[in-house]
């Protein structure tokens, strides 16, 4: 016979009543409501301050505006912090009006050849690069900075990258070469 998963209040001997009120289970917090012109860092600090991790913003007229967390304005701050929370989509290959591709770095480079038709790996590209991003950083030997134009082993094609941090690439376009 399994028995049961207990709670932590059934294992410090508290019994579980489902049909208190909300207002007699002592689970209510005061809410810290702020208005849509304060400044982040204000808020954070207020936050800190008040050990509240949620703000609702109100509007002119009283009215929720939105929700924020005080991961959203840390976020805002260092950048995004993955957590257990995040739900991570496939790398992303978005065809442009003007016949270029704005291209996570973290694309397959199986899907990016499928996908445009041109394989920009070179016959001595290493079987560990398996990334448009990684490919990429080993043609031209280090981390490319945001805004550099890469050429590819494709004379007819050029990388302009559109994100990246010291550590990786993340995001690129993938264009026709413009000749001058």
């Amino acid at each position: 016979m399994c028995d049961a998963p207990t709670t932590s209040a059934e294992a410090e001997g508290r019994r579980i009543d489902f049909d208190t009120p909300i207002s007699d289970a002592n689970l209510l917090k005061p809410v810290l409501f702020v208005p849509r012109s304060m400044p982040a860092l204000d808020l954070l600090i207020r936050m800190q301050t008040t050990r509240t991790h949620l703000a609702l913003v109100i509007d002119e007229y009283g009215g929720t505006d939105g929700l924020v967390s005080i991961e959203d304005i840390v976020e805002m701050i260092v950048g995004d912090i993955e957590d257990e929370h995040d739900v991570e989509g496939p790398p992303e290959i978005e065809e442009l009006d003007n016949g270029d591709f704005l291209v996570d770095a973290r694309a397959d480079l199986d899907e990016v050849t499928a996908r445009l038709g041109v394989d920009f790996r070179l016959e001595d590209t290493p079987a560990e690069v398996t990334t448009l991003g990684g490919l990429v950083a080993w043609l031209v030997g280090r981390v490319p900075m945001r805004g550099e134009i890469i050429g590819t082993p494709v004379d007819a094609y050029e990388f302009e990258i559109v994100e990246a941090d010291p550590r990786r690439v993340g995001k690129l376009r993938v264009r026709a070469r413009r000749h001058p």
